[in-house]
């Protein structure tokens, strides 16, 4: 017995040590995708003991279905974990506690485990991790799983609270329906159901006209005259109502931009009561409320498939009604076509008839002696538990200042001081405080930051009085980047525009498009020119956009060639084709239209005139196949000429003879000589012309440009 203690003394040394080192703020990162919110290098011990059992695990990557889409990528895994690491029981109540195992694939073996107890005589077994304490003190429990210790869960057992009221009590409203989806214009019903707890039994009922709305949107809450909510401007909302002092939980809904078609399927059950805690031989009425994607609700209880965790513990007895049989701890879940709702938690602790019975069969089985022996054995250990809360020096918090942004959380923990300078964690045994709830909020030592400013958070632990530091809150940090669309596909040299939205630590959100800097891994296939994606050739590349050292999840763009691309391409080759053609036409047209222009300006002088006119005649029917030799007379040529276009009345051979004469004889020409043989050059021309084909013409058209030979010369 002796050796066993001594192990487990050393296991709980390294437990302890295992658990300080927890203490130490982890640096991690949030994203908030569509699918959800993702949270980047959070530990397994740190996750679990902040969001609890993982609905799926792969990986590394653990995702929560939850009223939120949650996603947890670790950054280290442990192997054995037992949660939670803090406890608070009460005597003859459950106390539920799992383990977990990795550290690849994190697996719930709490079946499998054993549990070491620091004193077994403390509690009782009832169940796969369910314990009953049987004494009230401080405990540490230790899980073994496959020869491997877990790290040490505290236990702190008190006697239980007694409830002295002898009226109903409010426990819990609920509100439906759930999450609802509310076109523009339009109103949405809400519905509110209180569960009400009177000497240890359950009801549920309505209390919709009963209550005091709320509704909130873009931080400001209104109240409303009923359930009907109207008047909601684009976006998220959140509803809640009042009754009794006590207030509900927000449902949060959403009002379209744009009308859509709401159809009536099955989108959410709900069970009511959702947590139970109750004695022997009670039973339970359960209800479960349907909500359908119209917005529209129902109760189903009537239609539901029940199924119980632990038959041992929790038994049905009609259509709603389940009777709790044995101390433990169960769940109950109800299913309705291929939908299931989340779990309602059942705690059974003993009855007063047995608890009083097992008490005095306790009495009758020990001597006087052992009851004197049991008397001085709680004395003793009364009187060493007040020397050791006398040893308490002073209280500390660590982190001694808490420097947080608003809609972050950070956790402080709280350490009692003894004289001998040992540390006593009193983190969830203290009692928390905020001077300022708009600011922040407390719970076992996490601060939420409300909205900027400074206050202070406070612990108080037995009658040592306040302990207090600041807390100052600032700007919401820029969490996350999403950069829409998240997916596309581009034809190879498009262009595509992207939107980048950057959201913040207050669940805010803001268009950053123009301040971010955007990132391609792989500019040879896709180049990013400020927000537009500029596709270069086939391929697949990744986009990001940053600012400020955050940087968004990659966004995937698929460069595909393009549609009828051959078919394009030779477009592009015939437009270049004739713009080059185009080109080059202009350039011999105005080389051209300077030798006419040079022409015409002889116009004053009709010798002049003559000659050119001649010469550029010659070169003309020269492009059109006449055979000119150099040795060939001028008259030769025209009478060749006159002969092949068959031009009336040897027009071409008097022009030569015009020719001839301006060029060697040395009479004047009278000036309306010129206008003469302009129009005898022309008409040549038109013989010529109309006994040639259009093909043939546009043919020797391009000959005579490449030249530079113009045709028809008018004097304008």
């Amino acid at each position: 017995m002796i050796h066993i203690r001594k192990v487990f003394s050393v296991l709980c040394l390294i437990g302890l040590c295992c658990c300080s080192f927890s203490y130490a703020e982890q640096v991690y990162r949030e994203k908030l995708l569509p699918q959800g919110r993702a949270i980047y290098g959070l530990r397994e011990a740190e996750a679990l003991n902040k969001y609890g059992t993982p609905t799926a695990v792969k990986d590394g990557l653990w995702f929560y279905d939850g009223a939120e889409k949650l996603y947890i990528y670790l950054n280290k895994s442990i192997e054995v974990y037992l949660y939670p690491r803090f406890a608070r029981g009460y005597l003859g109540f459950p106390l539920e506690l799992k383990t977990f195992s990795g550290p690849r694939e994190i697996a719930d073996v709490t079946a499998k485990s054993e549990l070491l107890l620091s004193d077994p005589e403390a509690f009782n077994i009832v169940g796969q991790g369910v314990v009953v304490p049987k004494k009230t003190g401080q405990y540490q429990i230790i899980a073994i799983y496959k020869d491997r210790h877990s790290n040490t869960s505290f236990v702190s057992v008190t006697e239980p609270k007694k409830d002295s009221l002898t009226e109903e009590q409010l426990v819990s409203i609920d509100i439906f329906p759930h999450k609802p989806y509310v076109n523009p214009n339009n109103s949405v019903y809400f519905y509110a159901f209180g569960t009400f707890l009177f000497e240890g039994n359950y009801s549920v009922r309505e209390i919709t006209r009963q209550v005091d709305w709320f509704s909130e949107q873009n931080g400001q809450i209104l109240k409303s005259e009923g359930s009907k909510i109207t008047t909601l401007s684009p976006g998220k909302f959140k509803v809640f109502c009042k009754y009794q002092e006590v207030q509900s939980t927000p449902q949060e809904g959403e009002m379209a931009r744009k009308p859509e078609k709401l159809t009536r399927y099955l989108k959410h059950l709900s069970i009511l009561p959702a947590d139970v805690a109750v004695t022997t031989q009670t039973s339970i009425p359960f209800y479960v409320f349907a909500t359908y994607g119209d917005n529209s609700m129902e109760d189903v209880t009537k239609k539901i498939t029940w199924r119980i965790k632990d038959n041992a513990i929790l038994e049905r007895e009609d259509d709603h009604t389940f009777l709790a049989k044995l101390v433990g701890v169960t769940e109950l879940q109800g299913a309705l076509g291929n939908l299931r709702s989340l779990a309602a938690k059942v705690v059974v602790s003993y009855s007063p008839v047995n608890k009083g019975q097992e008490k005095k069969a306790k009495m009758q089985k020990i001597s006087p002696e052992d009851m004197l022996d049991d008397i001085k054995s709680d004395i003793k250990d009364l009187n060493k538990k007040v020397t050791e809360e006398k040893k308490i020096k002073y209280i500390k918090i660590v982190p001694d200042f808490c420097d947080i942004t608003a809609g972050a959380q950070k956790q402080l923990f709280a350490f009692a001081v003894r004289q001998d300078n040992t540390e006593e964690d009193i983190t969830i045994l203290g009692r928390w405080e905020v001077a300022d709830d708009n600011i922040a909020t407390v719970n076992s030592g996490l601060v939420t930051a409300v909205s900027p400013g400074e206050t202070k958070v406070c612990i108080r632990y037995k009658n040592l009085g306040n302990k207090c530091i600041p807390v100052l809150v600032g700007k919401a940090k820029l969490v996350s980047i999403m950069v829409s669309p998240q997916q596309f596909q581009i034809a190879k040299s498009g262009r595509l525009s992207l939107k980048a939205e950057g959201y913040f630590g207050d669940s805010s959100h803001e268009d950053m498009t123009p301040l971010v800097s955007w990132i391609s891994d792989d500019p040879n296939i896709a180049k990013m020119d400020e927000n537009n994606v500029l596709a270069i050739r086939v391929g697949k590349a990744k986009i990001f956009a940053e600012y400020l050292k955050v940087r968004s999840l990659p966004v995937e763009a698929d460069v595909v060639e393009e549609k009828h691309w051959l078919l394009k391409f030779i477009i592009k080759i015939l437009l270049s084709l004739f713009l080059i053609v185009s080109i080059l036409y202009t350039y011999f047209y105005i080389k051209t239209a300077k030798v006419r222009d040079h022409i015409l300006g002889l116009y004053p002088d009709p010798r002049d005139l003559t000659i050119a006119l001649y010469k550029n005649l010659t070169r003309i029917i020269i492009v059109f196949g006449i055979q000119h030799k150099f040795y060939m007379p001028p008259l030769f040529l025209a009478k060749l000429a006159d002969e092949k276009y068959a031009i009336k009345d040897n027009l071409f051979l008097k022009f030569t003879q015009r020719y001839e004469e301006a060029k060697y004889s040395s009479h004047t020409f009278p000036p309306e000589s010129s206008s003469v043989i302009l129009d005898a050059y022309n008409q040549i021309l038109r013989i010529i012309f109309t006994q040639q084909r259009k093909r043939i013409l546009v043919y020797r058209h391009l000959q005579a440009l490449i030249k530079g030979i113009p045709f028809f010369i008018h004097k304008v």
